[in-house]
């Protein structure tokens, strides 16, 4: 487990040695569980939060979003608690990457099945960003910084998986299979947009520009699911964050 030097972080690595410590002391057999099992920290030199640039990436980001809409108004601390709550929920749905290589499979792996074992679901709310802020009940508030936070955010992350800058090397291009996140407006919070890409429409130059992508519909009265064909420019899709490719991890 890799982190930074926290004080709290610290705490549990140290909560951690003692339990480890007395239990290989008393019994061989969870002694080589925990050799095997066992979690072991790994920390950031003091004051260098840039060495851990994944997380702390994704720690800059939530901070930012969230002063933006957590300062307009006053929330007691259970309101807070949840605000936050739904905000690890939104951030633990974020796609990394697919489950597997089948090309009917849209599902895609989450840091909530590292945690829990399956996905996160959400209850569907009506939208509320609309409403003045005097017209809403506490419920109404906590789902208001919800949606504004999803709104912020999802576009800022996605952004980050499509990074534009200039063309000095040749890039991969999209290829049929892909996995790819749809970019799209008027998505609620903690749903994802996947397609696969089923035929890729090449430029003059020979790099792909245009894809027909295939995504997951819902289910029909006869039980069987509606699946939707189209094209879409390769600027709305975005791979996602952990592309297996030949056996090698790549993070665009």
């Amino acid at each position: 487990m890799y982190s930074d030097q926290g004080t709290n972080l610290i705490g549990a690595n140290n909560e951690l040695q003692e339990v480890q410590d007395f239990l290989k002391k008393h019994t061989n057999q969870i002694k080589s569980e925990l050799s095997s099992q066992g979690i072991n920290f790994k920390f950031n030199s003091p004051h260098a939060p840039h060495m851990g640039g994944v997380w702390e990436s994704a720690v800059k980001l939530v901070k930012t979003h969230l002063k933006k809409v957590m300062t307009s108004a006053i929330f007691t601390y259970e309101d807070f608690t949840t605000v936050i709550y739904q905000i690890e929920g939104i951030l633990n749905s974020r796609p990394l990457a697919p489950v597997s290589e089948d090309p009917d499979d849209f599902g895609y792996l989450t840091p909530a099945h590292l945690l829990t074992g399956f996905n996160l679901q959400s209850l569907p709310e009506p939208d509320v960003l609309e409403i003045k802020l005097n017209h809403l009940d506490r419920f109404q508030l906590i789902e208001r910084k919800r949606q504004e936070f999803w709104v912020k955010w999802s576009k800022e992350y996605l952004h980050t998986l499509q990074q534009r800058p200039k063309w000095v090397e040749e890039k991969k291009d999209f290829q049929v299979g892909d996995l790819t996140i749809l970019m799209e407006d008027n998505v609620p919070p903690q749903e994802w947009r996947l397609a696969r890409i089923k035929e890729i429409h090449p430029g003059l130059d020979g790099h792909v520009r245009n894809v027909t992508v295939e995504t997951d519909g819902k289910y029909r009265k006869d039980g069987r699911k509606q699946i939707k064909k189209f094209i879409r420019p390769i600027t709305k899709l975005c791979h996602l964050p952990y592309v297996y490719d030949d056996n090698e991890t790549v993070q665009p």
